[in-house]
């Protein structure tokens, strides 16, 4: 991400060990991913053991598109979902109170 290289960010994104065995978890989780990466994302993936996922995205505009693309695949489903679409913290991490 402090590179801008879209494309590694992508291809990092690409689980081939994890992936497979927990997406058979999440109700129509291939058709999730296709539906976020055809409306732009660089990738998408489920966060840490599920069962929520998450889709990368270039800007906000894109982020918008692929939050309702992923939640129009999930209610194909019959599963009701919540987007949270939120920027890349560009602090890190910093002790409170």
């Amino acid at each position: 991400m402090m590179q801008s290289d879209f494309d590694l960010i992508g291809r990092s994104l690409q689980d081939v060990v994890v992936e497979p065995v927990r997406a058979k978890l999440i109700p129509g989780f291939e058709s999730v991913k296709k539906a976020a990466l055809d409306a732009g994302a660089l990738g998408c993936s489920i966060s840490g053991a599920g069962p929520s996922m998450f889709a990368l995205s270039r800007n906000s505009e894109t982020a918008e598109k692929t939050g309702i693309a992923m939640q129009e695949a999930f209610t194909q489903e019959s599963i009701e979902t919540t987007i949270y679409v939120s920027r890349i913290n560009e602090e890190g991490p910093h002790i409170l109170g």
